[in-house]
């Protein structure tokens, strides 16, 4: 990726039910500022984008290492991660 190109990155997964999904992030303009989309296999929502601002984004990833670690310790203490 050049230095001047926005940055995008795609997650492709699988769905419980099986259907082949992607969860994708991209820099939108020049704040730092992101666009989430999410695929999903609801017909009715199968696609959910949202915009979020810069200070969002800390945030954000702070929410999901507190997720991560949160999980790895329950799977390091034998509990089930539910």
């Amino acid at each position: 990726m050049a230095i001047n190109e926005p940055f995008e990155r795609s997650i492709p997964y699988t769905h419980a039910v099986g259907t082949s999904e992607s969860i994708t992030v991209a820099e939108v303009g020049r704040g730092h500022d992101f666009r989430l989309t999410v695929t999903t296999p609801d017909k009715a929502a199968s696609r959910v984008s949202v915009y979020l601002e810069a200070p969002v984004l800390d945030a954000l990833i702070d929410a999901l290492l507190d997720l991560k670690d949160a999980c790895d310790r329950r799977q390091h203490h034998g509990r089930p991660i539910l």
